[in-house]
């Protein structure tokens, strides 16, 4: 909510998240090993549509892990 209430950058809170995002994946391993396995995985949450949101860069993180982006799903 930082970003959308301005008390951050976007890019500020990109980096937030990736920090966490990688620090959930050495924690996690096998829960994203889990979600990596499935055959589709469908990303929501309540941003409206069109905004920078966090659901595209868990989706670029997916990307990046091997999976294949399919637009709101991966």
């Amino acid at each position: 909510m930082g970003s959308k209430e301005g008390k951050i950058s976007w890019d500020e809170y990109k980096q937030m998240y990736r920090e966490l995002m990688q620090k959930s994946y050495r924690e996690n391993l096998s829960v994203w090993n889990d979600i990596l396995g499935r055959d589709e995985v469908t990303i929501v949450c309540f941003c409206a549509s069109g905004e920078d949101c966090h659901r595209y860069l868990l989706a670029g993180h997916l990307e990046k892990l091997g999976a294949e982006y399919m637009g709101g799903r991966v």
